[in-house]
């Protein structure tokens, strides 16, 4: 909630035991206040109403650990606490997505037992009674939906657009998956293809944001490439689609303990990717430069050769500590202990394959990608 004399940060989780939970911080410096929203919680998405001094209010909906889904809204000018009106869509739901446009707001989800991809729009402030009947964006019997993500265009309810984007394949379980968009508006639905991936690689981890701005119609949407590990993002503009550069080092991404997100910072792009896996844990980027893993400060190590066959040659300015090698699943291989400015390391039993290289120098840590060949 950023507009207004009081600016509020949110940051809405699922605990380890299914508690759907807000935290809330007072961006004049406090306090930091926690909220339980609801229990038993597998699935969620959120979206805030931008116009703060209006109804100020924090939507969400979830999928409950029976796969029953709902909807629910904050007390009007609680500044995003009190969720309540919970509302229950009566269907059983795999995966959800929400957005808040301008005043409305939309939902999409596949469902448990049709795995059809569904969307429904509400023109009231996400009021229980406003939701209107879900249609079909596609038959769970013509392609899979997953990874999906939903985004509103700043209009109002009378001149919505909404982008819905998921990852689709063939209902047989096996073969690649596309990205598939699908502009939904008052007036009615087109699809479209978005991405395909090269080598019978899979679109996943989408995600969408839009800027808080009435009349904007920019969305930004990102994906990640599943086996390359490449994140990209892609920028949509009133109905045109712009292909961005990768802006990611493939070596920073793991699969499948990860999400992407985009989001937009000064006019331009910003994405980061969230690995459950790699013990240095997020990675972010922007699209001013295509940054690598150890590009994303001035590094102060230099190595070569990279690719390594055998041996390593490593120098600094300052005395390096030790040397961790982790595989892409983010296991430990290999520990070296230099406590020097330069060292050589025997590399020549890994087998080949990407690696990441986390060097302590001086007690600052720097990961760099390291190809074995």
């Amino acid at each position: 909630m950023d507009s207004g004399p009081t600016k509020y940060l949110f940051t809405t989780y699922s605990s380890e035991d299914g508690a759907l939970k807000t935290l809330r911080f007072n961006l004049a410096g406090g306090p930091l206040s926690a909220e339980t929203i609801t229990n038993g919680v597998k699935d969620f998405d959120i979206d805030v109403d931008y116009g703060f001094t209006a109804s100020a209010q924090l939507y969400a909906v979830y999928i409950k650990s029976d796969n029953a889904f709902y909807s629910a809204r904050s007390v009007a000018n609680s500044t995003g606490f009190g969720l309540g009106d919970e509302h229950s869509f009566g269907v059983a739901a795999e995966e959800c997505a929400f957005t808040y446009g301008k005043g409305s707001t939309f939902v999409s989800y596949v469902g448990f037992f049709t795995g059809n991809h569904y969307f429904a729009p509400n023109s009231g402030y996400n009021t229980p009674a406003g939701w209107q009947p879900f249609q079909t964006l596609q038959a769970g019997t013509v392609n899979e939906s997953h990874y999906i993500t939903l985004r509103a265009e700043r209009k109002p309810y009378s001149n919505y657009r909404v982008i819905s984007i998921a990852s689709r394949r063939a209902p047989v379980g096996s073969g690649p998956l596309i990205g598939r968009a699908d502009i939904v508006s008052y007036n009615g639905t087109s699809s479209r293809a978005l991405a395909t991936a090269p080598d019978n690689n899979s679109i996943v981890s989408w995600h969408s944001w839009a800027p808080k701005v009435d009349g904007s119609t920019t969305i930004k949407t990102s994906f990640v490439i599943q086996n390359a590990r490449d994140l990209y993002t892609i920028d949509y503009n009133n109905g045109n689609w712009v292909y961005s550069d990768v802006i990611s080092d493939q070596s920073a991404l793991s699969f499948p303990n990860g999400s992407a997100v985009a989001g937009d910072g000064n006019n331009n792009t910003i994405a980061i990717y969230c690995s459950g896996e790699l013990p240095t844990g997020v990675f972010f980027d922007t699209s001013r430069s295509a940054l690598g893993v150890s590009e994303n400060v001035k590094s102060r190590l230099s190595f070569y050769p990279n690719p390594v066959e055998s041996t390593l040659t490593l120098n600094s300015k300052s005395k390096i500590t030790n040397i961790i090698i982790y595989d892409m699943a983010g296991q430990k291989i290999r520990t070296f202990q230099p406590d020097s400015k330069s060292s050589v390391i025997n590399l020549s039993d890994l087998i080949r394959g990407t690696y990441i290289m986390q060097v302590n120098i001086d007690g600052v840590v720097e990961n760099h990608k390291l190809i074995k060949k």
